[in-house]
Parts: structure tokens; sequence; C-alpha cells
């Protein structure tokens, strides 16, 4: 059986991918370069994060879940994503939606991307 920090590891990993988490890292990078971007380690610390310790064991086993899921998927490149509304992100935007109690419909966070 996996230890507490290995489920708040994939907690982490997926909070860093839905489409307002990648905004808020873009809106936060210090230098672009061709593909790469830069950050201070102080932008990376004030991050919002979700609280993986504080949450149910059944949201911790349903991002498990969703993490088996995505690995079972393969990505097209992010402007694609956004573009076509691909089920992978679309699954991962709805998972946070939904933990986080946000009141917007699928839809909303289609048209969003």
């Amino acid at each position: 059986m996996p230890c507490a920090k290995y489920d708040h590891a994939i907690v982490l990993a997926l909070w860093l991918n839905p489409t307002f988490a990648l905004s808020d890292l873009l809106k936060r990078r210090t230098e672009v370069r061709g593909t790469n971007i830069k950050r201070r380690k102080k932008e990376i610390e004030d991050l919002p994060v979700v609280s993986a310790p504080s949450m149910a064991a059944k949201d911790i086993d349903d991002a498990k879940s969703l993490l088996h899921e995505l690995g079972q998927l393969k990505f097209p490149c992010l402007i694609e994503q956004l573009e076509t509304a691909y089920e992978g992100r679309v699954m991962l935007d709805n998972y946070f939606v939904k933990l986080l109690h946000m009141n917007i419909p699928e839809r909303k966070i289609i048209d969003l991307q």
C-alpha cells in the first residue's frame, strides 16, 4: 500500500495541470526563451496549492483513479487540447471543479479553455 506522501504527490501532480493552474503558472513566469520558462523560487512558493492532507479519502481515491485514466490517454499538444476540449483536459478540469465545489457547469469550463 502506498504511503500518504505518495498519494499527496499524485494530488499535487494533478493540481499543477488543470487549465486554470497552467494559466496561473504561465502568468507567473520570469523569463521565456523558446520553449523554456524560468521561474523564481518565490513565485513557485507563492502558488496556491490544494491541501492533500486535508482531503477526504474518497477524494484521494478519485485522484488516483483519475491519474490512472489519464495515463491511458495520449495527450496532444496543449494548444490542441485547448482548441478541441480534449477529453483528458476536461476530465482533469472537472475533477478540480468538483473537488473545490466551484459552481461552473462543464460547458463553461470547456468555453474557458
